[in-house]
């Protein structure tokens, strides 16, 4: 496995010294034990705070002079969306994303956190057909809520990449992309990341698959929605890509005008 410096490790807090000089996504149920677990000189390498219980004690980050982005990874958004209120008092101190999974009724945790001006990371996976009208309409959320002030990915990367032309994937979005990050779990074994997650060789890449030769959204997709089963029938998910491609030509022709008429 690759020690290139550029790498983001995701590391349990407890083997963060072994990363020394590294840049890390430190993943904690207790955020008061991150100073001892940290070399100060460490901390300004630290992409994110991963905190993996919603009930752990908040006192620590309330005193913490580092402005590391806290990642609040949501388990079951039926039941965790109101544990999302403890940490309104911290969003004038820190970053603040919410990981949330496509269970029915994550769109609730969603609204939460785009009230608690909290950034949103869905972690989109292989969704059921009947959960996409629910992230057809937590898309719709995003596009046009005033009350939304900041990204919901994979939504918020996608329009920008459909509106601009810019070259960008969900692999990339989704931070899963095995070139970039690297997964240490729990017994300090390493690997790759998100889905490829106890992979420790490439396998063949989901984007070779037939089905992707011929998708229209095959630069902004990258197979990704054909792991692990690449048997995944993408027909309903193409039905999110197609109403933010409409929503960036609307865009593009939003700024059309407004340059028009400036003077």
């Amino acid at each position: 496995m690759s020690s290139d410096s550029k790498l983001i490790y995701s590391v349990p807090a407890r083997f963060a010294g072994a990363y020394h000089g590294k840049h890390l996504k430190l993943r904690t149920t207790d955020p008061g034990t991150l100073l001892d677990s940290v070399d100060a000189k460490d901390f300004d390498l630290l992409v994110s705070i991963q905190i993996e219980d919603l009930d752990c004690d908040l006192s620590t980050l309330h005193q913490f002079s580092h402005a590391v982005p806290l990642e609040l990874i949501v388990t079951d958004p039926a039941v965790d969306f109101f544990k999302l209120y403890a940490f309104s008092a911290l969003v004038e101190s820190f970053p603040i994303r919410v990981s949330i999974p496509l269970n029915p009724g994550f769109s609730k945790a969603v609204r939460v956190a785009a009230a608690l001006h909290f950034a949103v990371k869905l972690e989109l996976g292989q969704p059921e057909s009947a959960i996409i009208p629910e992230l057809i309409n937590t898309l719709d959320f995003y596009l046009h809520s005033s009350g939304v002030t900041e990204p919901i990915e994979c939504f918020h990367s996608l329009l920008l990449a459909c509106c601009y032309d810019q070259a960008i994937n969900l692999w990339v979005v989704q931070e899963e992309a095995p070139q970039m990050v690297r997964y240490v779990d729990a017994d300090g074994k390493e690997s790759f990341p998100g889905r490829l997650a106890g992979c420790h060789t490439l396998p063949v890449h989901p984007a070779a698959h037939s089905d992707c030769q011929t998708c229209v959204y095959h630069g902004l997709c990258k197979g990704y929605f054909k792991w692990p089963d690449q048997g995944y029938d993408c027909e309903e998910i193409k039905k999110l890509f197609e109403r933010i491609e409409a929503a960036a030509v609307q865009l593009r022709a939003d700024i059309a005008a407004a340059e028009a008429i400036v003077p």
